[in-house]
């Protein structure tokens, strides 16, 4: 039989792809696709992420890497904002071609409004940073094909705590994205 997982809900809160910038609506249960101990993975589905898009999500460990890779899909083929949220509890270590973002907020859902300081940047295939997490470095690799923008701010934690986030958008309406989240001890 099928099992049943949540998948993350809150483009505001969580790890998760996004539809016009909303994450799962509404909140329900996904489907176990995948589970494996050796090679550690586990894959996950959500076939009505959103009334009109379904997301996939699968997470392994390869090495001494954790690898994401979240793909949505516009079920009706209407081209859509597609992004991925991403929020870490390490200070990631901007490169400097990031510049101030003024009008962020704009035309996002509200979510995006508690976000301060927000920077961007664009790249093509892949981009990548180092997170300090007190002391431990680590990779931070972001992969889509083709031209996208990458956006970084703080935003609200457990309060009254704040974070470093990303908020990955391709640089043009699509109707499918895959994101790829590589996560690795920096080289020293």
């Amino acid at each position: 039989g099928v099992q049943t997982c949540a998948l993350p809900i809150c483009g505001s809160t969580h790890n998760v792809p996004l539809v016009n910038g909303e994450g799962e609506e509404p909140p329900q249960a996904g489907e176990l696709v995948r589970f494996s101990a050796s090679p550690a993975e586990v894959s996950v589905a959500q076939p009505r992420y959103q009334p009109k898009s379904s997301a996939t999500r699968s997470l392994r460990i390869d090495g001494d890497k954790l690898v994401d890779v979240a793909t949505v899909r516009c079920t009706d083929d209407a081209r859509k904002n597609l992004g991925l949220a991403l929020h870490l509890q390490g200070k990631v270590r901007l490169p400097a071609n990031f510049a101030a973002e003024k009008d962020f907020a704009k035309g996002r859902p509200d979510a995006f409004k508690q976000w301060k300081n927000v920077r961007s940047a664009a790249f093509t295939n892949r981009a990548e940073f180092d997170v300090d997490y007190g002391g431990t470095i680590m990779h931070v690799v972001l992969e889509t094909p083709g031209e996208f923008r990458v956006f970084h701010g703080s935003t609200p934690d457990a309060p009254p705590r704040r974070r470093d986030s990303f908020y990955l958008q391709l640089a043009t309406p699509a109707t499918t994205a895959t994101f790829m989240t590589i996560f690795s001890p920096a080289a020293h």
